[in-house]
Order: C-alpha cells, then structure tokens, then sequence
C-alpha cells in the first residue's frame, strides 16, 4: 500500500529539482546501519528479525554477508532506478 501511495504521489507531484548521485547514495545508510545494529544485538539477545541475518539459520558470517552484500547491490539499483527516473522528470536545477 505504501509503494503504490508513494508512486502515485510520485506521478501527481512532478519533481522539483535534480537530485546527485552522491545525495541519492544516502538512502543506503539507514539498512546499512540496521544490519550492523542487528548483527551486534541478535547474538547478545538470541533473536535476529530476519532468518538471512542469522548466522545460525544460514550456517555461517560468510552467508550472512553474501545475502547482506545481495541485499546492498539489489537497494543500489533500486536507488539508481528512482535517480535516474526522478531526474528525467525533475526540472533543470540540480539540488
């Protein structure tokens, strides 16, 4: 429901201006961040909020940074998907 919402208001509200790279590579801070507080917390509290954080359900770091390295290219090319879409559409002006 949040994503169609975001879309739609997406589509009737027409970017203003363009949006850099760098200042759109931003967004990749907040999941960043969360993977490393629940790679800290999950062992001290027993309890990871996602089976492909844990490195009991997926048998080992190494496959938990597999699927957190995954997870970073796959917001990486969402990222630069809305870039690119939001600055064909935006007005000349850079941010």
């Amino acid at each position: 429901m949040a994503l169609s919402s975001a879309i739609i208001d997406w589509f009737l509200d027409r970017p203003g201006v363009k949006v850099e790279l760098k200042t759109a590579m931003y967004w990749l801070i907040y999941p960043i961040v969360y993977c490393v507080y629940t790679l800290i917390r999950g062992p001290i509290v027993g309890w990871y909020p996602y089976y492909f954080l844990s490195p009991i359900k997926m048998k080992s770091y190494e496959g938990v940074e597999l699927m957190i390295a995954g997870l970073t290219l796959f917001f990486m090319a969402l990222i630069l998907l809305a870039y690119y879409l939001h600055n064909k559409f935006a007005d000349t002006k850079v941010a």
